[in-house]
């Protein structure tokens, strides 16, 4: 049995002997225990009883109203039990920090696992230590590792801060300016780049606690935030450039859709249809060219959901796709599509170049992907996540369905001989060589 298990099962006898003592008179043991209760409340804080002016005001309560004492005393008690019954709750958990102050020093307990933890002692030396390699023109900070808590509260002072503890904190310590990533993993992508959009602008360090070891969770969470902050970035960048022209598609899109209400396929009803069956999703790279004839013997084994760009392409070589995906609301989107007839069912975002739908014939699978598309599509309940490219989107769309497996073919994860695309798509993407230029002369792009 654990200390605090131990001292929780002498509290809970106590608390039941209380109001017979009182009964008996049995003054003595009561302020024996009201001490008791004083030297507990001193350390975690947890009631009125913490410190000796509370016992004399106590004790003269106990002059005027015996009663009126024990229920003070029974009432202490009970928080007091509360208090070391949430201890125990975290002592059970194997990754907490435990924040509290002892002789006047901040502190935190850092517990990894059931056997390993260690105390942060947080001080205005380690405090200094740490600004010193803060850069001047730093304005903003995200922390990673929280401790005590007296450095988040300095740095507060002076940046807009955001610290994330790799491990469980308590109830108390969280709020909108500190946050556990242990309990949100799930929701963590979502959760940080929502927080981090407040930081773009600003001159942010991302700077690891120098008094956390460098663990494996800790190391990790540091590459996952700079990740995700960089992400953030470039995602407020992107909606500043195109959330305009996304309003114009989106409700274009919407009033085609309100025309052509025979030709809609809702999302929702293709989830999970293709069970047992295989596909192979068809993006742009280089290696897209090693693939075309393999692509041309073996396209009936499997379903083939190709991106826009690659349809003139598949289409040149007798591969005929079974989907066809597109989600950009750009002009230059639009002139993939230009002199092909397009009879298999479009896939794409509501935020799509309304050329798009328009050109194609067969059956439109519209889908939301952000809150303005979602009540505009009040027909589907099916939101695919924002992806940064259509060949995301388009293994999202394959997962959806639930294929027993997907292959990808053309998604090259670096660039062949300095090319991005492949030069097929490169070729067939625009017939008078307007677009060529812009899409795909990328200076600096080294994969």
């Amino acid at each position: 049995m654990s200390q605090l298990k131990q001292i929780l099962d002498e509290l809970h006898g106590i608390s039941k002997q209380v109001i017979l003592l009182a009964e008996s008179d049995a003054s003595d043991i009561l302020d024996e225990i009201v001490e008791m209760i004083r030297l507990f409340g001193e350390k975690i804080q947890s009631n009125g009883i913490c410190t000796p002016e509370h016992v004399l005001q106590l004790q003269a309560i106990k002059q005027e109203n015996k009663q009126l004492f024990a229920n003070v005393i029974y009432d202490n008690l009970q928080l007091l039990i509360t208090e070391y019954e949430s201890l125990l709750a975290m002592e059970n958990q194997n990754q907490i920090v435990f924040p509290f102050r002892y002789h006047e020093n901040e502190m935190a307990l850092v517990k990894q696992h059931e056997n390993n933890h260690y105390f942060v002692n947080e001080t205005i030396m380690e405090f200094e230590k740490l600004q010193a390699r803060i850069s001047e023109d730093t304005e903003a900070i995200i922390l990673l590792g929280y401790g005590s808590g007296m450095f988040h509260a300095e740095l507060l002072k002076q940046y807009h801060v955001l610290t994330i503890d790799p491990l469980s904190l308590p109830a108390d310590v969280k709020n909108d300016t500190v946050l556990s990533f242990n309990d949100s993993k799930d929701a963590s992508k979502t959760l940080l780049q929502s927080k981090f959009q407040s930081f773009i602008g600003l001159k942010t360090e991302v700077i690891k606690h120098p008094l956390y070891e460098d663990t494996q969770s800790l190391l990790e969470l540091l590459k996952l935030v700079r990740n995700y902050l960089s992400e953030s970035r470039i995602d407020l960048t992107t909606r500043k450039v195109y959330t305009e022209s996304w309003y114009q598609e989106s409700f274009q899109n919407a009033s085609y859709l309100k025309e052509n209400l025979d030709r809609i396929i809702t999302i929702d009803s293709l989830k999970h249809q293709y069970k047992g069956s295989h596909a192979l999703m068809i993006a742009g790279g280089p290696s897209l060219e090693d693939a075309i004839p393999y692509l041309q013997q073996a396209q009936h084994a499997y379903y083939i959901i190709a991106i826009g760009q690659t349809v003139k392409v598949l289409f040149d070589h007798e591969i005929r796709p079974d989907f066809v995906i597109s989600i950009d609301a750009g002009e230059a989107n639009a002139h993939f599509f230009q002199d092909i007839e397009l009879d298999m069912p479009l896939v794409y975002s509501l935020q799509v170049n309304h050329q798009i739908p328009k050109r194609a014939n067969g059956l439109l699978i519209p889908y939301a992907d952000a809150q303005l598309t979602q009540d505009l599509l009040t027909f589907s309940k099916t939101v695919f996540s924002t992806y940064p490219t259509v060949a995301l989107a388009a293994v999202a769309f394959a997962n959806y369905l639930d294929f027993d497996s997907i292959g990808l073919i053309g998604q090259d994860l670096a660039l062949r001989e300095g090319e991005y695309y492949s030069a097929s798509v490169k070729e067939v993407s625009s017939t008078d060589g307007q677009f060529n230029k812009t899409l795909y002369d990328i200076p600096l792009n080294n994969g």
